[in-house]
C-alpha cells in the first residue's frame, strides 16, 4: 500500500489505487478528471495517454509524470519537464521528459519513495487517498517508509476490557478469589460467618495492612456469601487445573469431524471401493453394447485466438499480425519452446552486423503496442511522423502506434500498421 501526500499548487495531481499522475499546463480539470477515471479502471500508462491525447496528436499531449505500483516496483513515465526524483534527498537520482519528443518510460525496483515535482518538506504536505487536487509536488512513499502511526494506542485497546471486567469496586481485595471459588464448588453450603473473620486477614493483609478496617470487611464478605455459598479453602488450588484441559479436550472431537468432511469424493465414489469399482477392458465392451456407459463426452474446442491489435510490415519483405509477443534480429532466438504466448521470430540479413541476434521485441499490452530495444549495441530508432527520430532506451517499453517506423539499421525497417 503507498501513502500519497502533496503540497497544494498549480499542477494537477491525480490519485487512484496503486497508481498517481500529475499534469502540467495547459491540462484541464476535465483531463485530469479523464484520467481519474481510466486510473480507476485499471487502464495504467495506455489509459492516461488515451485521455490525454483524446483523439489528437501525440505531440500535442501536455507535460506528465506517472506512477504505476507494480509489483513491489514503480513503472514510471515523464514527459516535458515534469521530473521524478527516486528519494526524498538532494543526491537522488531524478527522472524528466526534457529533450525527448514523446516520453521517458522507466521500471524502478530500487526506490521506495517518489517526488514528483519539486521537494518539499513532508511536514507541509497534506494526505491524499484518492481524487485530483491542484499541487505544486507529490511525495509517494511505501506504507513502512510514511510518518510512523501510533501503534501504541491499538495495543492499548485490551486494558480496556481488563477494567471493564472488574467494575465492582467495594469486592475488589476478594473478587478474583470468591468469584473463582463460588463457580467452581457451589455445592458445599457453610455459614459464611465463621470462614468470612478467618480468611478476611489472610487475604486482605496486603492491600489493607491494618486491624482498622474489620468492621468494613464484615459486610462485604457475608453479602457475596449469602447468595452463592463460600467453598473450603483448598478448592481455588484444584479448581483451575480441570479447566484448562477441559477447553481443548471439547474442541478436538469436532475438528475431527471437519477434515473428515474434507475429503472430496467422486460422484458414485465411496471409500474403499478404488478396487472393486474397476472395469475390465471386456466388460468396458459390454456395458457399452447394452447402452449402460455414459456418452462420451466430445473434445474440447480449441480457443479462439486473440485479435490483432495491429500489423508489422518488415522492409525485407516480412509481415505479422500482433496477435502475441514478435521478436526481430539477425538470428533471432526465444527461450520458451512451448505454450500459447511463444513469439513469432522474425530473422533479417544485416551484411554490416548492425543488428543483433535478438534485436527488437514488439508486444502488446491492452490496447497498447510496446517496443523494446533488447539492449542492443547500435540501438533502434524511433521515426515518427511530425517529430524528430528518437532512440529507443535499451532494456524499456516505449508505446508505438500505426504509422510508426522502427530502423533497426543496416537498411532494415519495420513499420507498424493497423489490420487491414
Amino acid at each position: 500500500m503507498t501513502v500519497v501526500r502533496y503540497t497544494p499548487g498549480s499542477l494537477r495531481a491525480v490519485v487512484a489505487p496503486h497508481a498517481i499522475a500529475v499534469l502540467g499546463e495547459p491540462a484541464t480539470d476535465a483531463t485530469a478528471e479523464a484520467v481519474w477515471e481510466q486510473l480507476h479502471r485499471g487502464a495504467g500508462l495506455a489509459g492516461v495517454v488515451d485521455a490525454l491525447a483524446a483523439g489528437g496528436p501525440l505531440s500535442a499531449l501536455p507535460p506528465f509524470a506517472v506512477a504505476l505500483d507494480e509489483d513491489g516496483g514503480w513503472r514510471i513515465a515523464v514527459r516535458g519537464d515534469l521530473t521524478v526524483s527516486l528519494g526524498t534527498d538532494a543526491a537522488a537520482e531524478r527522472v524528466d521528459g526534457a529533450g525527448v519528443s514523446t516520453w521517458i518510460e522507466r521500471s524502478i525496483r530500487s526506490a521506495d519513495t517518489l517526488v514528483i515535482g519539486p521537494a518539499a518538506p513532508v511536514a507541509a504536505a497534506l494526505p491524499l487517498r484518492d481524487g485530483v487536487v491542484a499541487a505544486a509536488s507529490v511525495l509517494i512513499a511505501r506504507e513502512e517508509n510514511a510518518s510512523p502511526a501510533p501503534a501504541a494506542q491499538p495495543a492499548a485497546a485490551p486494558a480496556g476490557p481488563r477494567r471493564s471486567g472488574a467494575p465492582v469496586e467495594p469486592v475488589q481485595p476478594h473478587s478474583v478469589a470468591e468469584v473463582r471459588q463460588e463457580a467452581d464448588a457451589p455445592s458445599v453450603p457453610e455459614p459464611p460467618a465463621a470462614p468470612a473473620v478467618a480468611d478476611a486477614p489472610a487475604a486482605s493483609a496486603a492491600p489493607d495492612a491494618s486491624p482498622t478496617h474489620p468492621t468494613p470487611a464484615a459486610p462485604e464478605v457475608p453479602a457475596p456469601a449469602a447468595a452463592v455459598p463460600t467453598p473450603a479453602a483448598p478448592a481455588p488450588a484444584t479448581a483451575p487445573a480441570p479447566e484448562v484441559p477441559a477447553a481443548p479436550a471439547a474442541a478436538v472431537p469436532p475438528l475431527d469431524e471437519d477434515i473428515e468432511a474434507t475429503i472430496i469424493r467422486g460422484p458414485g465414489e465411496a471409500e474403499g471401493e478404488s478396487e472393486d469399482a474397476t472395469i475390465t477392458l471386456e466388460e468396458a465392451r459390454r456395458l457399452r453394447a447394452a447402452g449402460e456407459l455414459p456418452p462420451v463426452a466430445p473434445p474440447l474446442s480449441p480457443p479462439v485466438p486473440s485479435a490483432a491489435a495491429g500489423l508489422l510490415r518488415v522492409s525485407s519483405g516480412q509481415s505479422v499480425l500482433l496477435e502475441r509477443t514478435v521478436i526481430i534480429g539477425r538470428r533471432p532466438r526465444s527461450t520458451r519452446i512451448s505454450g500459447a504466448d511463444l513469439p513469432h521470430l522474425i530473422a533479417v540479413d544485416s551484411p554490416q552486423q548492425d543488428i543483433s541476434r535478438n534485436h527488437l521485441e514488439v508486444r502488446v499490452e491492452g490496447d497498447s503496442i510496446l517496443a523494446t530495444d533488447l539492449n542492443t549495441t547500435n540501438g533502434t530508432r524511433l521515426l515518427r511522423r511530425g517529430a524528430e527520430p528518437v532512440r529507443l532506451h535499451p532494456g524499456e517499453q516505449t508505446i508505438v502506434v500505426p504509422g510508426d517506423v522502427l530502423d533497426l539499421g543496416d537498411g532494415i525497417t519495420v513499420a507498424v500498421e493497423d489490420v487491414p
